[in-house]
């Protein structure tokens, strides 16, 4: 049976999710847009070979550098953000040749990922999203794959004091369908 990656990834963080606290200390726009832009490349690389003192964006692991994925009953779910953060809301997808399995070419998939989409809602409205470039993903190895590829789909925002529930749908002609959601918290209190 195949499984989506995006699953398996899931997964994957939820079981070192003990290793790095889920906190921040100001979060800039741009910590968070380099998060949107480089989780599948170099902060992948930096979140598997660095220590936590330089965990650093992009190499944000579990909202240490403002990143919510809309994962249920993962680390983001239930989580306090500070209004001072600037926050990547996204989403990573990728795919690639299983280690020991069959092998097809780059662009077969490349192919497969083209037809993945993704739409999200932040409180029940659509949120404008961004799909990134489909590049090299890093540390496949841990995953079981060699060869892959992803993307990521997001978009950086600075939100208010309240409550917000995240939620998202993927078409995925491959893995199969699937939606999740969270519900996370702002608190009106500053980083401090």
């Amino acid at each position: 049976m195949k499984v989506s990656r995006t699953l398996v990834a899931l997964v994957a963080i939820v079981a070192v999710a003990a290793i790095v606290p889920v906190a921040s200390a100001a979060v800039s726009r741009g910590e968070a847009e380099a998060v949107l832009k480089a989780f599948t490349t170099g902060g992948r690389t930096i979140v598997f070979h660095a220590s936590e003192r330089s965990n650093g964006a992009p190499g944000d692991f579990l909202g240490s550098h403002g990143a919510i994925r809309p994962f249920a009953g993962s680390p983001w779910d239930g989580a306090h953000y500070c209004k001072d953060d600037w926050h990547a809301i996204l989403l990573a997808v990728f795919d690639g040749n299983e280690i020991g399995g069959p092998q097809a070419k780059v662009p077969a998939i490349r192919a497969r990922l083209a037809g993945v989409a993704m739409a999200f809602t932040l409180n029940g409205v659509p949120l404008e999203t961004a799909r990134g470039a489909v590049k090299s993903f890093h540390e496949a190895a841990n995953f079981g794959l060699q060869d892959a590829f992803g993307f990521q789909q997001g978009t950086v925002v600075k939100l208010g004091p309240g409550t917000y529930q995240l939620a998202v749908s993927v078409t995925d002609p491959i893995y199969g369908d699937f939606e999740d959601g969270i519900t996370f918290f702002v608190d009106a209190a500053s980083c401090g």
